[in-house]
């Protein structure tokens, strides 16, 4: 059943690459290193995001409570489930005055408030790039290839 539910979600970032050009993807190794792996062969951009302690996971838990407190974060309005992930996370304070989002029961589900403090960490880090599509209609500002042929396949990977 694992293995079904990570084919399709590769197959969606897969498909949202072809239609979108996705520009990274970050993601926690402990999750999801064999679809990373498979997804970097593929020619997608994967992004690491540390889980230890001081690490960037700090950073986007700690950059996400502040989005929410200043309240510049919107997401799907009808997204129950991740506001009931919100909802149950709370914020570990670390020495370096930096949060780790942690659920309070184990019961509890937050890996949807986890998963969009990632999101948001990697928009930020991406914002030149994203501007500068948006500022394209869109369009890469560099100037795209008229097909996947045209890119060197060392750089698009394997293809099956």
């Amino acid at each position: 059943q694992k293995g079904h539910i990570l084919t399709a979600v590769q197959e969606y970032i897969l498909d949202m690459h072809r239609k979108y050009r996705v520009v990274a993807i970050y993601y926690d190794a402990a999750q999801a290193l064999l679809m990373a792996n498979e997804l970097a062969k593929r020619g997608i951009r994967m992004e690491e995001i540390k889980q230890a302690m001081g690490s960037a996971r700090d950073t986007a838990d700690t950059m996400y409570r502040q989005l929410i407190f200043d309240q510049r974060l919107r997401n799907y309005e009808d997204c129950y489930s991740l506001e009931q992930h919100i909802l149950a996370a709370v914020a570990e304070v670390k020495k370096n005055d930096t949060i780790r989002i942690i659920k309070e029961k184990s019961s509890q589900k937050i890996d949807g408030a986890v998963a969009d403090s990632m999101c948001c960490f990697g928009i930020e880090k991406e914002k030149t790039m994203l501007t500068n599509l948006a500022r394209n209609d869109g369009r890469p500002p560099w100037k795209p290839a008229k097909s996947m042929w045209d890119i060197p396949r060392r750089s698009v990977g394997a293809r099956r």
